[in-house]
C-alpha cells in the first residue's frame, strides 16, 4: 500500500477514536485500551512488523460481536455504549493486523460509524470540532484511496483528474457525514426517541408517574408538564371526603421495582373496602 494512504488511514482512525473518547462515556478499561493499543500498533506498523492472519482476525471480531451482544441481552448494558465499545474494539482489531486495500476501506467505514456513535453520546457543541476535523481527514483519505491504484491499472493522473476526484470525495464525505451526524446529534437525543433513551442521553428521565423504577440508571430529570391526574369535585360534596390512593411497587429483582400483579388486585380490594368503611362512618355520623 501507498505509505501516504496508510498514514492517512491511521490519522482517520485516531480522529474517530479520539472524538469518541472525549465524550467520556466509554468504560475506563476501553479508554485505557485505546490509549495503549493505538500508539503501540502504529509503532509496529511503522516498523513493518504487523502480520496478516485472516482467521485469527475474523475469529476475534466474531468473539467481540457475540460478547457485546451478550452484554446487551444478559447484563442489560446501555445500547449506545455497547455499540460504541464494539465499534472501538473492531477498529482496534483492524489496526493491529497488516492492512490490505480492502482493510483500508473498512477502516474508513468504521471511522464513519464511530463518528455517528459520537454524535449520539456527545451532549455539547464540542462535537463540532471533532466533526470538522473528521471531514477534512476523511476527505483527504478517500481521495488518496481513489488515486492510489494498483501498479497494473495505475495511469498518468492529470491535475484536472486529481482536482475532480478531490471535489467529488469532499462533497460525498461532507454530505453523508453532515446528514447522518446532524440528524442523530440534534433530533434523536433531544426528542428522546424511545430506542435512544438511557442513562447517557439526558434528559431521558422525566418527572411523573411510572410503574417501573430502575435504580441502576442515573441522569438528569427533565420536568414534564403533562397532566398525570385530573380530579373533579361534584357540587355539594366537601373536599374533606376526598380520598386518593396510588399504586405500590412491591416487586424488586435486584435492579428494578415493578408492580406485582397480585398485589395490584389486593390494593384494589383494600381501596374498595376502605371506601365502604368511610361511607358507613359518614352514614352513621349523619344519622
Amino acid at each position: 500500500l501507498n505509505a501516504t494512504l496508510l498514514n492517512s488511514a491511521w490519522l482517520l482512525a485516531a480522529t474517530a477514536l479520539g472524538s469518541l473518547l472525549i465524550t467520556r462515556e466509554l468504560d475506563l478499561l476501553v479508554t485505557a485500551a485505546v490509549l495503549l493499543i493505538l500508539p503501540f500498533a502504529f509503532y509496529l506498523e511503522s516498523r513493518a512488523r504487523l502480520t496478516k492472519i485472516r482467521w485469527v482476525e475474523n475469529g476475534l471480531i466474531l468473539a467481540l460481536f457475540f460478547g457485546s451482544l451478550a452484554r446487551f441481552i444478559f447484563l442489560k448494558s446501555t445500547f449506545l455504549i455497547v455499540v460504541a465499545e464494539f465499534l472501538t474494539g473492531f477498529m482496534l482489531l483492524k489496526l493491529c493486523f497488516k492492512k490490505e486495500r480492502a482493510d483500508i476501506l473498512q477502516i474508513i467505514a468504521l471511522s464513519f460509524f464511530l463518528l455517528l456513535s459520537t454524535s449520539t453520546l456527545a451532549l455539547d457543541f464540542t462535537f463540532t470540532v471533532s466533526f470538522a476535523l473528521y471531514v477534512i481527514v476523511a476527505s483527504w483519505t478517500l481521495s488518496l484511496y481513489t488515486l492510489a491504484r494498483s501498479p497494473e491499472s495505475a495511469g498518468f493522473e492529470t491535475r484536472a483528474r486529481v482536482r475532480q476526484t478531490l471535489y467529488r470525495n469532499c462533497r460525498v464525505t461532507l454530505g453523508l457525514t453532515l446528514f447522518f451526524a446532524v440528524g442523530i446529534f440534534v433530533f434523536f437525543p433531544r426528542l428522546s426517541i424511545a430506542v435512544f433513551q438511557g442513562a447517557f442521553l439526558g434528559p431521558a428521565h422525566k418527572s411523573g408517574y411510572t410503574e417501573t423504577i430502575n435504580l441502576a440508571k442515573a441522569g438528569r430529570i427533565q420536568e414534564d408538564p403533562a397532566v398525570m391526574l385530573r380530579v373533579e369535585l361534584k357540587s355539594g360534596r366537601r373536599p374533606g371526603y376526598l380520598y386518593l390512593r396510588g399504586s405500590s411497587l412491591s416487586r424488586f429483582d435486584g435492579k428494578t421495582w415493578t408492580v406485582n400483579p397480585q398485589k395490584r388486585s389486593e390494593l384494589v380490594k383494600d381501596a374498595y373496602r376502605s371506601r365502604l368503611l368511610k361511607a358507613q362512618k359518614v352514614t352513621k355520623n349523619r344519622f
